[in-house]
């Protein structure tokens, strides 16, 4: 899959016609899939109908996200990093990913000057695929009406694709965000089609996990969302491996007096070093909630039963796969 970052600077040449669609994508979920689905069943059937010339799948999205741009004090944190984002769209057989800089002369950018300026005069869209809750340009002003009118006007095709309904509701980011915040990691694993992951570097904390015989990995999740305060059995994920581990989020209350929240996560069974690395933490299931012990020697003792209940749920789970 080819990734072009630099889309109004580049000269954009494609070996054939394209199809898109465009959107934040963030966590790439169910409804995303459905869309990006349709983009590479209708650039198929095209290129079927045209012969020898291709017509490429391909997906226009934003960095930062328009929302994590416009309103950062609010934003909750990304279900997905860029990176992550990306590797998720590429198992999709999207062919061509523009990644357009999400800043406030875009923010400002008309609807139609949108359309006409980098869907049509940079991309050349043949055509494009929506959301059933489509919105563009300058104060999400378009829509899909819009977008079929400038379709007709500009020369290339529009098509909508209906919500993906699970549990009775449209499958959207919002609601997946608010499901982890809830603490439903089940409930955002069936939306999104998979487990919940964060994604950080891991940066040198306090040192107490290895002071009470626990080492961890003090993870920096930047604008990631982050699931609320507990103890949780996880998977990490680096160098091609996945583990398991424990993972703790809260303000570690029983061995400092601080409330800066943190994410630490302790790798069963091993002793390298991990500092600078960028880590995927993947959410499987709660064990308890984080709380404030009467000393450090009950805390080590219910550590050494968090993992023990790491090591069982994280076992059964591999012998039901």
């Amino acid at each position: 899959m080819r990734v072009v970052y630099d889309l109004l600077n580049e000269v954009i040449e494609t070996p054939g016609r394209l199809i898109v669609t465009v959107g934040s994508f963030d966590g790439v979920h169910l409804g995303h899939r459905q869309v990006i689905s349709e983009v590479v069943r209708w650039a198929r059937e095209s290129e079927q109908k045209s012969g020898p010339e291709s017509v490429i799948p391909g997906l226009l999205t934003f960095n930062p996200l328009p929302r994590e741009a416009l309103y950062p004090s609010t934003f909750p944190g990304l279900l997905a990093t860029t990176e992550r984002k990306l590797g998720l769209i590429e198992q999709l057989d999207i062919e061509i990913v523009f990644v357009l800089e999400f800043d406030e002369a875009l923010a400002r950018m008309p609807a139609e000057r949108f359309v006409q300026g980098i869907l049509v005069e940079k991309l050349n869209i043949e055509g494009i695929v929506v959301g059933h809750d489509c919105r563009f340009g300058a104060g999400g002003a378009g829509d899909y009406e819009k977008m079929a009118e400038l379709g007709k006007q500009y020369g290339f095709d529009v098509r909508q694709v209906e919500p993906f309904i699970v549990d009775d509701s449209p499958v959207s980011s919002t609601l997946i965000r608010s499901r982890i915040l809830a603490g439903d990691l089940d409930g955002a694993a069936r939306l999104l089609g998979g487990r919940y992951s964060l994604s950080g570097r891991v940066t040198r904390g306090s040192g107490i996990g290895r002071m009470l015989g626990f080492r961890t990995a003090n993870i920096e999740a930047g604008v990631g969302l982050v699931p609320p305060d507990g103890i949780y059995a996880a998977l990490v994920r680096f160098d091609a491996k996945e583990v398991p581990a424990a993972l703790n989020i809260g303000t570690s209350p029983t061995v400092k007096d601080a409330a800066r929240r943190t994410v630490e996560v302790h790798i069963l069974d091993f002793n390298g070093e991990l500092y600078g690395r960028e880590l995927e933490v993947v959410f499987v299931k709660k064990i308890r909630d984080e709380k404030k012990f009467p000393d450090r020697e009950s805390l080590k003792r219910q550590i050494v039963d968090d993992i023990d209940q790491t090591r069982q749920i994280l076992a059964d789970i591999k012998r039901a796969s």
